[in-house]
């Protein structure tokens, strides 16, 4: 995809200014009086002067927030909150906010729409969590390897203030993480950090998450997170199960969920698209599939002439249905999820919730319980996985991708010879993506009337990606060394009947999703 870079830097400015304004807003009195009294004053004397560990923090981050303006306007903007700090509030500083503020939405909205558009908003997000440690973890895990030098400057200073804050003898991630608590977004938020970003050495952290499901809390509401991070699935299978019984049981008399949350009519919508979504994501019985298919039954006849779902409020007039952009998302991932036979249904869901997005790029949902860079994340990856190119229509293709999400379910079945099949079966899906990807760049999958296997395959796929200069001359492309160490484990299995570890089964696939992943949006580019 072809990120308008002009869009970013237009959302870095935008996140800056309003950082700088709220932080400001937030200074209390105590910095005021204890910064008027220094002469000549500048950004370092503050940090010297001043050397509360919050407030610190507080002026580094407004540090990252001048970075991206121009060296002039950036030095007076840090001047004049030097002022406001001082206590002046300076009528300066905030016309110059408001006014770059207004600038930055008034050229936004004359880029052209889309999901570029929509990247470039989670892009900024993204490098704001540089900055702050503030936004979503999952825009940071999602773009993690994208972008391997920013995600080296994240993770680096992201760990030492780990260790510092550690060392220090306080609980340690108070100020790394943005909330805490028991919520299980939150919690699936920050195991997937942890995942993509591949940190190991913070694993009393890793235990702490997992010990937040030991029992459901909001079962319904929490496996459409869990569903995000597949590293969790396994850790917390037996609250996953838990849940699942209490979708059946809730569905078991009418084939929807009868009241969920605080919405109009209960929820009813919203509850059975979560709850189809689960079953779909996690379920893997008959039963299970079952009470999918008879709820997503419901849930397409629910579709409002627009193309959204949404709440549907009743009262003794009339029938009130309100359009909701979190709720149609969330039912067309669980059509997609199930290979729902729908598509004109879907098509239209669709076209509806592309015609939501803002004119900045973001989508903001009134009673979605994410922030606007969650939400237009979730709506992204989807627009992304149900069309990542041309080479994603092909039969082949989706039979690897259906193949893939096999494997994981037999990860999920915790047997031995289930965890065979999940490498056999991710190998297989592998070969087919790799065949796809070949065909779509005109290579040839046959040599010698036999075909080519995964490794030459993947061979082939490197070559390409050098000679498109998708990928500098002689490096490797990202987790060909897990390739080659599952198919080193199906060769195993297929000739032995070798057993496979758990962990390494777990690790494995969720490279090999990662690689998948990769390697479709490249060729993207060139397809």
């Amino acid at each position: 995809m072809d990120v308008n870079q002009n869009a970013v830097i237009l959302w870095r400015r935008l996140i800056a200014v309003r950082s700088i304004y709220q932080q400001v807003q937030r200074l209390p009195t105590e910095i005021s009086r204890a910064v008027s009294s220094v002469t000549g004053v500048t950004h370092s004397s503050l940090l010297d002067e001043y050397p509360n560990p919050e407030e610190e923090d507080f002026l580094k981050r407004l540090e990252g927030n001048f970075a991206v303006f121009e060296e002039e306007l950036a030095t007076c903007l840090r001047e004049e909150v030097v002022r406001s700090v001082q206590g002046s509030h300076s009528p300066k500083l905030l016309s110059l906010l408001r006014s770059l503020e207004q600038q930055a939405f008034d050229d936004l909205e004359k880029l052209d729409m889309g999901t570029s558009k929509a990247e470039a908003f989670l892009l900024a997000h993204r490098d704001q969590f540089y900055y702050n440690f503030t936004a979503s973890y999952s825009v940071a895990a999602y773009f993690a390897d994208s972008l391997e030098e920013t995600r080296r400057l994240i993770i680096g200073d992201w760990k030492q203030l780990m260790r510092e804050k550690k060392a220090q003898g306080s609980q340690y991630d108070t100020l790394i993480f943005w909330r805490q608590g028991q919520d299980g977004r939150i919690n699936a938020e920050r195991f997937r950090f942890l995942e993509s970003a591949e940190i190991t050495d913070f694993r009393d952290l890793e235990a702490e998450i997992i010990r937040t499901f030991r029992r459901p809390l909001h079962p319904i509401h929490d496996l459409w997170f869990i569903g995000k991070c597949s590293a969790l699935e396994h850790h917390i299978r037996s609250y996953i199960d838990v849940a699942l019984d209490e979708i059946l049981e809730s569905f078991e008399s009418t084939g929807y969920e009868r009241d969920f949350g605080n919405f109009p009519n209960g929820g009813m919508v919203l509850g059975t698209a979560f709850g189809a979504y689960a079953l779909a994501r996690f379920g893997r019985i008959s039963i299970h599939r079952n009470a999918r298919d008879k709820a997503l039954n419901w849930l397409v006849g629910q579709q409002h002439p627009s193309g959204a779902w949404g709440h549907i409020e009743l009262d003794k007039a009339k029938t009130t249905y309100h359009p909701d952009i979190w709720v149609t998302l969330v039912v067309l991932e669980a059509l997609r999820l199930a290979h729902f036979e729908a598509q004109h249904t879907i098509a239209s869901g669709v076209s509806w919730l592309l015609a939501q997005q803002h004119t900045d790029g973001a989508w903001y949902g009134e009673k979605a319980p994410v922030p606007s860079d969650a939400l237009t994340l979730a709506i992204f990856e989807y627009l992304q996985d149900a069309s990542a190119g041309a080479v994603k229509g092909q039969p082949l293709n989706q039979l690897g991708h259906d193949l893939l999400q096999r494997s994981r379910e037999f990860l999920l079945e915790d047997r031995a010879n289930s965890l065979r099949l999940a490498v056999m079966t991710a190998h297989q899906g592998l070969e087919m993506l790799l065949y796809s990807w070949l065909g779509a760049l005109n290579i040839r999958t046959i040599d010698n009337n036999a075909s080519l296997g995964v490794r030459i395959a993947t061979k082939k796929i490197r070559e390409a990606f050098y000679t498109k200069k998708r990928l500098n001359q002689g490096h490797l492309m990202p987790y060909e060394s897990e390739i080659e160490r599952l198919a080193y484990f199906r060769d195993e299995v297929v000739h032995k009947g070798a057993a496979v570890p758990a962990q390494e089964g777990f690790h494995l696939i969720g490279c090999i999703m990662k690689f998948v992943k990769w390697a479709e949006n490249e060729l993207e580019a060139v397809v």
